[in-house]
């Protein structure tokens, strides 16, 4: 079963891009480690994690040391 982890920024990507993103990455799974057989489609997990901006997370850390 393979498992495809995405990180990306978060709002970067609009919930029709990622949506898109995981078909397609399913897709190529399944065409590649599935040999194109489409029941393989089942045993393909993609996940998306969106994380927040550095500079955001560094930002509110500064804040909070004042």
């Amino acid at each position: 079963m393979p498992f495809v982890h995405v990180q990306t920024i978060d709002g970067i990507l609009s919930d029709d891009q990622k949506a898109e993103m995981l078909r397609r990455i399913t897709d190529l799974m399944v065409e590649i480690e599935g040999r194109g057989d489409p029941s393989f489609r089942s045993s393909v997990w993609v996940r998306i994690d969106e994380q927040r901006r550095l500079i955001g997370a560094l930002e509110e850390q500064f804040q909070r040391l004042k």
